[in-house]
């Protein structure tokens, strides 16, 4: 026999008791029903209250979307040049070519022959000379008398080609522009020859 307290007096009595031994109370087994539908008004109440104060989401506030790539550009691909061709020569330039070669060859020979057969007084000219064009240290009466009475060749190897040429009373007339260090720095040489030597050189300041 399950046994429960008295709805009054609170003791020990049977649930299957009509009346309670201690206080005389009628089914004291049952209890009284507490709050009852208010009770239920009241928790769905709290329910609303706590629901109304929960954050709205607003509807018109459109759900932010994972961020898009931006879009790849291409750049347009610039066509590449064509590889330079070579230019075939035919076979009137190729030979025109070669023989250009072939001359300078033996003009180069022919240079290295002539430096071979100068005599030591002419190969120290020759020394003396490369110096004042290279270190611009020699005075304007120094190259009068390096130059004079040398070969043609000498002029072409020390000095190069000149600046001009003249033909003045069947003679040709060579120019060259050397530096010296007296007066300008700059000086006009001429030079004539008579029979492939060197015959007279002046120096114009």
């Amino acid at each position: 026999m399950a046994m429960t307290t008295c709805k009054e007096c609170g003791k020990q009595v049977s649930t299957e008791a009509k009346t309670c031994p201690h206080c005389g109370t009628s089914a004291p087994a049952k209890k009284k029903a507490k709050g009852g539908i208010g009770k239920w008004l009241l928790i769905v109440f709290a329910i609303g209250v706590v629901a109304a104060m929960l954050p709205k989401q607003d509807k018109s506030t459109p759900v932010a979307s994972a961020p898009q790539k931006a879009p790849v550009v291409r750049t347009a691909e610039h066509p590449k040049a064509p590889a330079p061709s070579e230019e075939k020569l035919t076979e009137g330039q190729q030979k025109a070519l070669d023989d250009i070669k072939a001359h300078s060859a033996r003009l180069d020979k022919l240079a290295a022959d002539t430096r071979e057969q100068w005599d030591a007084e002419t190969k120290a000219d020759a020394k003396l000379l490369r110096g004042c064009l290279e270190h611009q240290g020699c005075e304007s009466g120094t190259y009068a008398r390096l130059l004079r009475e040398k070969p043609r060749a000498f002029v072409s190897d020390i000095l190069g080609d000149p600046a001009s040429v003249q033909n003045i009373g069947g003679r040709e007339i060579h120019y060259f522009t050397v530096p010296t260090t007296d007066g300008r720095k700059r000086a006009k040489l001429q030079l004539s020859y008579t029979n492939f030597a060197v015959d007279t050189v002046n120096v114009y300041q």
